[in-house]
């Protein structure tokens, strides 16, 4: 109902059934026979990658823009985003999301109000990598013309990051709205992290692209130390998990934990990661150092503490 409601009336709503087995696609089948800006289409399972480059596909507009199926917009969303990129002939649009938890909410905002050449996003890079505000393609208004690159459809974590890593290339100016328009509904279901064999291969992926994406953007060394930052706590959320959740025995539990301490580019981000809470400035140490066996002890007594 928030898309429907928006101040700007001219748009086109593209419903994609991705094999849902619930009421929800005859509610949206309801709703396109009341309006015709909705188009609904109803498909077998193919995650939300494939779902996302299907709607950019089918879309008929100049402008391209995503909402989640649980979150919702502020009514003058589309209106703000509109008028931005056409005031200012950007090639996207990016605003503030707010984090709704069950208990508060958490504002994201960029630093800046304005629009600025892709030679200066080196300068604005540290703030919106850091909040994670490039992530998610769900607080943007793209341009479709310069969306040349597809979301990755064998990654089921991190393909945002990467689409929007990709599209950047194509875009001359980018600008930003300080303020929040997007809300992004955090469940319980999203709280309850599972077990992900291949989250350190994933992360992998994502700061060796982010770390390209830098060096082709002249980026310089703070967002270096945010994407090792971040790279890091993506490591001590899989080595935390690998001794609560994995369900490995403690042979398995070593293997994995020897085979993460090889790996040349954690040890390359923890040479350049300034992490701030005690117990991960100790690990940061231990992995610097290659001391396995006290690193491993570490998570050993952190997984007791949080039972």
């Amino acid at each position: 109902m928030s898309i429907l409601n928006q101040s700007y009336q001219k748009l086109e709503l593209i419903l994609i059934n991705d094999g849902s087995k619930d009421s929800s696609g005859k509610i949206c089948k309801k709703y396109a026979e009341h309006d015709k800006r909705i188009r609904y289409i109803e498909r077998e399972n193919k995650g939300a990658s494939a779902t996302r480059n299907e709607g950019i596909s089918l879309a008929l507009g100049q402008y391209i823009q995503f909402v989640d199926s649980d979150d919702y917009i502020e009514k003058n969303m589309v209106e703000a985003l509109v008028n931005r990129i056409e005031e200012t002939d950007a090639d996207m649009v990016m605003c503030g999301y707010t984090e709704v938890f069950p208990d508060k909410n958490d504002v994201r905002l960029p630093e800046i109000d304005r629009t600025i050449e892709m030679a200066e996003l080196g300068t604005e890079y540290p703030n919106i990598f850091e909040k994670f505000l490039l992530n998610s393609p769900c607080n943007k208004l793209y341009k479709k013309e310069k969306l040349s690159e597809k979301f990755p459809e064998d990654l089921s974590l991190g393909e945002d990051l990467i689409f929007n890593l990709h599209n950047l290339e194509n875009v001359k100016k980018i600008s930003f709205i300080k303020e929040s328009f997007y809300n992004y509904i955090i469940g319980q279901e999203s709280l309850n992290r599972r077990y992900r064999k291949n989250s350190i291969e994933i992360a992998e992926r994502l700061y060796l692209e982010s770390m390209e994406f830098c060096s082709k953007f002249h980026v310089g060394k703070t967002a270096e130390v945010h994407i090792s930052n971040i790279f890091m706590t993506f490591f001590f959320y899989g080595l935390t998990d690998l001794f609560t959740i994995s369900g490995y025995d403690k042979k398995k539990k070593k293997e994995v934990l020897n085979s993460w301490m090889k790996n040349p580019n954690i040890q390359k981000a923890a040479a350049h990661a300034e992490v701030r809470r005690t117990v991960q400035k100790v690990a940061v140490f231990l992995v610097k150092h290659s001391m396995t066996k006290a690193l491993e002890a570490l998570f050993i007594l952190k997984s007791f503490s949080r039972r």
